[in-house]
């Protein structure tokens, strides 16, 4: 809403690479309180929370580019108006954000898996969010984006390249959990995970002759009980957060009743849900 109002009908003038010039950057920082506006950068883009910003409003076309002029969208001013609706709209825009989100790409280094297929993987991992009962260990959810990644990315590079491929989206995937944070969408803690995440990965390693294909190959699940021996972050979704997140899966045709809706329900279509999700 700051924003819109800041950029106003009459618009503030872009650069010739689309940015805005770099003091009515520093102003916007101010008036957006991202801290940025005594950075020594070169251009806006480096300011990242302002970019991001500017980014996440363009998205619901609060605000349009124009004849080379930021400008506030008239049409907009009913959803600037109505808060819950917009936080609604910035949710979904969210995950159009990727390259905004995450640290920017390098000359020499390109952009992490996360953000290439970050409107697929973003949407996943709220979703084994969703529903658990303890807050979720961050390093469970960062394996299981790296897994994807590779299944995505099909890559078999040296050992020096995939661990700095790792790296970098396990950073991103923390910057987008705490943007979600900012957002409200989730509460980001720090401590000892529920021995729930621990307990399956105990019992695995323990008994050599598992029957039944684990999800996560036994080096994941080593890992795993290390990191969660100690404190680390944890993630869960706030009220907001839930409705939003379920929305969505309703929106895909998954199904995710409420407590109580089921009461109703036949016995035989029931157990066919709960068997075939």
């Amino acid at each position: 809403m700051a924003l819109a109002d800041w950029a106003g009908a009459e618009g503030r003038p872009l650069t010739g690479t689309g940015n805005l010039r770099l003091a009515d950057a520093r102003e916007l920082a101010g008036v957006l309180g991202t801290g940025e506006q005594d950075l020594k950068v070169r251009s806006s883009a480096e300011m990242r929370k302002v970019s991001l910003l500017l980014a996440w409003a363009k998205g619901p076309r609060l605000v349009r580019v124009s004849k080379g002029r930021l400008l506030r969208v008239a049409k907009a001013a009913a959803l600037l108006r109505d808060p819950e609706a917009l936080w609604s709209r910035a949710f979904e825009v969210f995950f159009d954000l990727g390259d905004a989100v995450a640290a920017p790409a390098s000359t020499w280094m390109d952009s992490s898996m996360l953000v290439k297929d970050f409107d697929e993987l973003l949407p996943d991992v709220l979703n084994s969010v969703y529903g658990m009962s303890s807050p979720v260990p961050v390093v469970r959810l960062q394996e299981t984006v790296w897994l994807a990644c590779q299944d995505h990315f099909f890559f078999k590079p040296d050992a020096v390249k995939e661990e700095v491929w790792r790296r970098q989206t396990d950073r991103d995937l923390v910057a987008a959990l705490e943007v979600l944070s900012e957002l409200g969408a989730v509460e980001l803690s720090h401590g000892m995970a529920d021995e729930l995440y621990s307990s399956e990965y105990e019992h695995d390693i323990a008994v050599e002759h598992f029957d039944g294909e684990h999800p996560l190959p036994p080096a994941v699940r080593a890992r795993l009980l290390t990191h969660l021996a100690e404190p680390g972050a944890l993630v869960q979704l706030t009220p907001l957060g839930l409705r939003a997140v379920r929305e969505r899966m309703l929106a895909d045709g998954r199904d995710v009743p409420l407590v109580g809706e089921l009461v109703d329900a036949p016995p035989g279509e029931l157990l066919g849900v709960l068997a075939e999700r």
